[in-house]
């Protein structure tokens, strides 16, 4: 089975991306094949700092949070670890890739 949530949806939805709304497109797509039916609704919690290294090397968890922070403007460290133009690097990534929400 696959796992998804309205509410993670939104919070993609929310995030600066070159594809407006994308999370709600591929959610549409899934809907309309039919496979809703095969997923469970699962609320993401958020991940504590060793479950993320358990998937995550050091070195990108504190480059992830440092443009979290700082903003990337630019950074050539960003490329290498897959943020840019399909994953953009912005303000509160950190918080979403740890599915830190507040709200």
């Amino acid at each position: 089975f696959r796992s998804y949530s309205p509410e993670y949806i939104r919070l993609c939805d929310s995030l600066m991306s070159k594809v407006s709304k994308r999370a709600s497109m591929v959610h549409s797509l899934i809907e309309a094949y039919g496979l809703l039916s095969d997923m469970m609704i699962v609320k993401p919690k958020a991940a504590s700092m060793e479950e993320m290294a358990s998937f995550h090397t050091d070195s990108y968890l504190q480059h992830l949070r440092k443009v979290s922070e700082e903003g990337d403007d630019d950074d050539p460290e960003s490329i290498e670890y897959g943020l840019g133009y399909d994953c953009p690097a912005t303000e509160g990534i950190f918080d979403y890739a740890g599915a830190d929400r507040k709200s």
